[in-house]
């Protein structure tokens, strides 16, 4: 830990806890997935924020994870639990039952075959009502998650 504050990977704050420093999120940054796709959708994203006024989110898939590698806040908009390097459950998130239906159909059918964690009593933890769900969104070209991560909050994603 003290190799790694003295090269600036981690930051220690005045009450002693360490966050992640300004070297690592340099090092980050170069993922190839992280700033070149970040660089595209950007603009899309900021024409998304100024029609909607709501938060906008982009995010990858890794493995079983969404991972949310771009974020923009809308002023009035439902709090959320996201922020760049979230991770969350495919099955959870608007935009990763919008991957997951869209991805290999090898890798959907192991998915909805392994566990489905739950975060709220409308989680999806049905792996039949998850094949229909993502059905639909293939179908529609959209996904909605409404009230799977929290109670307050529904997502769109395309």
């Amino acid at each position: 830990v003290g190799a790694l504050t003295e090269w600036g990977a981690l930051e220690r704050d005045e009450s002693g806890v360490y966050h992640v420093g300004l070297r690592l999120w340099e090092l980050a940054a170069l993922a190839p997935r992280g700033l070149a796709l970040r660089q595209i959708a950007l603009p899309y994203l900021e024409d998304l924020y100024e029609a909607t006024h709501e938060n906008v989110q982009l995010a990858v898939r890794d493995g079983r994870d969404v991972v949310y590698t771009e974020w923009l806040s809308g002023r009035s908009a439902v709090g959320v639990h996201i922020r760049v390097g979230a991770r969350w459950p495919l099955h959870a998130t608007g935009v990763g039952l919008a991957l997951l239906a869209h991805g290999d159909p090898v890798f959907q059918k192991e998915y909805c075959e392994g566990d489905l964690a739950s975060f709220t009593p409308y989680t999806i933890t049905d792996p039949e009502r998850l094949r229909r769900v993502l059905a639909d969104v293939r179908r529609s070209g959209m996904a909605v998650s409404d009230r799977q991560v929290t109670e307050d909050a529904l997502s769109v994603a395309a």
